[in-house]
């Protein structure tokens, strides 16, 4: 049985590991959802998942030094709002915009 395929030409439902890490890759470089989907063969909505499973935007990894710097400040100041921290993280110098 040759299975189905979706309206790329892709036959199969389950995708491997290494696709799913390319898929990331190239949004973590800019790359839109759309030309993801027709380069790999896999609908937008399919690549969307994936990102979004994978904490996509993945590209907004926390390391462990600005985790504790956003921990103190909620301790000292819950109220705080998310944009207040950002600015500080960058202002402090504890990471880029990258």
């Amino acid at each position: 049985m040759a299975g189905k395929r979706n309206r790329l030409g892709r036959v199969g439902k389950a995708l491997s590991e290494p696709l799913r890490e390319e898929i990331i890759e190239m949004y973590n470089k800019r790359v839109s959802s759309t030309d993801i989907s027709n380069d790999v063969k896999v609908t937008v909505r399919g690549v969307n998942k994936i990102i979004n499973c994978h904490g996509g935007s993945g590209v907004d990894v926390v390391t462990h030094d600005v985790l504790h710097c956003i921990e103190i400040w909620k301790l000292q100041r819950p109220s705080i709002y998310a944009r207040e921290i950002q600015n500080r993280l960058l202002l402090e110098g504890i990471c880029d915009r990258d």
